[in-house]
């Protein structure tokens, strides 16, 4: 389970007057239950939720969105609305302009949850205006990773430069540093630590590393890249 954040979206659905929340992951979304689960913990007698592109054959339109905003409209005092939208990636392009149209001007007390699993395919005005939650899957290939590079260039109590000699490197374990280096990047993130134009500076920093050791480059040149952009020793976060 993904107690941290699920604790971070509860903070936010219990404390902020209105919000956007955009939960994601890598692969397919598997964390819908525990994030609807949590919805309901939460809402009161009064308060509605609407779920949107729940199915294939829940079809997704203009009008939907234009009713969608007459409804959110229409609550009693202290009620709140929360409006679940998922696989915000699949939805088109005339719906989400409709739909931003709502999200520029949110009313108080109206909450939207987006769900994705494939982040770079939302739209950069969406995800600008929404907190991005980063949601692990259980059976995320994250958990597998071979951490040891990663460990030796973020242990401030380490020189990378004195084990590098030591070490064993191959491109799994590089691409795996990469990785691990990109949940790090979501994770902060997800918890307010960096802001939008910073993460997306590194994670295309991270993506081009990536190109780099697919296409067999000097390896340690990566890592090196890695240390300089990353290491507890060099540059912080």
């Amino acid at each position: 389970m993904n107690v941290k954040v699920l604790s971070f979206l509860e903070s936010l659905i219990t404390n902020k007057p209105s919000a956007s929340i955009l939960c994601y992951c890598n692969g397919i979304f598997e964390s819908f239950e525990e994030v609807l689960s949590l919805i309901n913990k939460n809402k009161g007698q009064m308060d509605h939720v609407f779920i949107l592109n729940e199915n294939k054959d829940n079809k997704l339109s203009i009008k939907i969105f234009r009713e969608l905003k007459q409804k959110l409209t229409l609550k009693t005092p202290n009620s709140k609305q929360f409006c679940i939208i998922k696989n915000i990636e699949e939805v088109s392009i005339p719906c989400l302009n409709a739909f931003l149209k709502i999200l520029e001007e949110p009313n108080e007390n109206v909450y939207f949850i987006l769900t994705t699993s494939n982040i770079s395919k939302v739209l950069p005005t969406i995800q600008s205006r929404s907190y991005l939650l980063f949601m692990e899957n259980q059976n995320s290939m994250q958990k597998e990773l071979d951490n040891e590079i990663f460990e030796l260039i973020r242990d401030p109590k380490q020189s990378y430069f004195q084990q590098e000699k030591h070490l064993e490197i191959d491109k799994i374990k590089v691409l795996n540093t990469i990785l691990a280096f990109e949940k790090l990047l979501e994770e902060k993130l997800a918890y307010g630590d960096l802001d939008y134009n910073r993460y997306a500076t590194l994670i295309k920093h991270l993506n081009q590393l990536k190109l780099y050791t697919n296409a067999n480059v000097n390896l340690k040149s990566v890592l090196l890249s890695l240390v300089l952009q990353f290491s507890d020793n060099q540059v912080r976060l």
